[in-house]
């Protein structure tokens, strides 16, 4: 599902902000700044609802590439919290 969602991930000791672009239960992909590498395949991410922020473990499936420049990914959210599948139902559902 599109989505413009803010979050946070900390991945190397670096923290990063990015948007959520695309949604669903299974992945996300996250539109970013310049991404610096070394990064790791696994971190997590900070997903803020209702009040408090869910720490969703992912792994990274595709970069997305721009010149030079690394500015979104693709990812594979490893175990969902059943917090984030509930927000996804309300989202699926709602006009």
């Amino acid at each position: 599902m599109p989505s413009y969602i803010k979050v946070k991930f900390f991945c190397c000791g670096v923290d990063y902000d990015g948007f959520i672009t695309n949604i669903s239960e299974n992945g996300m992909f996250i539109s970013s700044g310049e991404v610096s590498f070394p990064f790791d395949s696994e971190f997590r991410i900070a997903f803020p609802l209702e009040g408090e922020v869910l720490n969703i473990p992912v792994k990274v499936s595709r970069l997305l590439r721009t010149g030079d420049i690394y500015d979104g990914m693709g990812v594979e959210i490893i175990k969902a919290p059943q917090q984030y599948l509930v927000f996804l139902d309300k989202l699926k559902y709602s006009p």
